[in-house]
């Protein structure tokens, strides 16, 4: 049963089909001792399908080396030239955008609700706020890199 349990995660291209096989293996045990199970393979798989999905969630975090692949065009901008494109956007734009991407997750929808409230725009209009604070920075980045 383990290796048909590896098979089913691994052409579900998972990261570690046979660490998934064992935990589903695992949670089946507990559960076969506590109550009466009467189809077992289809009870197996439906926990192996759950132990899938929470695999997704879990596997955002995870970063596939050899899925990496570097732009050509990637630009290094020294630390100089944004500093001096920072400090050309007006003290409220730059101590905004500088704000807006301060934080991560939950705390950064927070912030981003409390950013709007205290400008007093609406979430879509802070957004776009930030798209041409964004756009003025990379054209001046651009041309400090030239």
């Amino acid at each position: 049963m383990r290796s048909r349990l590896i098979t089913f995660f691994y052409y579900r291209k998972c990261l570690f089909p046979e660490d998934l096989a064992d935990e589903t293996i695992n949670r089946v045990t507990l559960k076969i001792e506590e109550e009466k199970i009467g189809n077992k393979q289809a009870y197996i798989y439906g926990v192996a399908k759950f132990v899938y999905l929470e695999s997704l969630r879990k596997e955002k975090n995870h970063l596939n080396i050899d899925e990496v692949t570097i732009s050509e065009n990637v630009q290094k901008y020294s630390d100089d030239c944004l500093e001096k494109c920072l400090n050309e956007l007006s003290e409220e734009n730059r101590e905004v955008l500088l704000d807006y991407y301060s934080e991560e997750k939950q705390a950064k929808i927070k912030l981003h609700n409390q950013l709007s409230e205290k400008l007093n725009l609406t979430k879509t209009a802070l957004r776009m706020k930030l798209v041409r604070l964004k756009r003025k920075l990379k054209i001046c980045l651009e041309e400090c890199a030239s």
